[in-house]
């Protein structure tokens, strides 16, 4: 693999990674709730630090062909689904999966 090609994936990550923790954060309470475990925190966990360490990555990974704003904003985007995970991630340790 190449260094772009590299690069492309680490940009499209982080969004695929709020896509899979969306649809985990469906099932995995109703799961944890039957089990009476705390899977749902973990995955989350995992998730959102994959997607801090890929906006890291793209962060550290020097200039980009389109240059400053685009390394800058590709960054962004990554911190924003970053986010958006941490809060869906607050969401589940708040509510109680039994209660539904």
């Amino acid at each position: 693999m190449t260094f772009s090609a590299i690069r492309h994936f680490l940009v499209v990550l982080p969004p695929a990674l709020w896509a899979v923790g969306t649809g985990l954060g469906m099932i995995l309470p109703y799961k944890d709730c039957d089990a009476g475990t705390s899977s749902t925190m973990l995955v989350t966990l995992l998730i959102v630090l994959t997607s801090f360490a890929t906006t890291i990555a793209l962060r550290r990974g020097g200039r980009s062909r389109i240059g400053i704003f685009g390394t800058r904003l590709e960054v962004l985007l990554g911190l924003s689904f970053s986010f958006a995970l941490m809060l869906q991630g607050a969401a589940s340790v708040l509510l109680d999966p039994c209660l539904h």
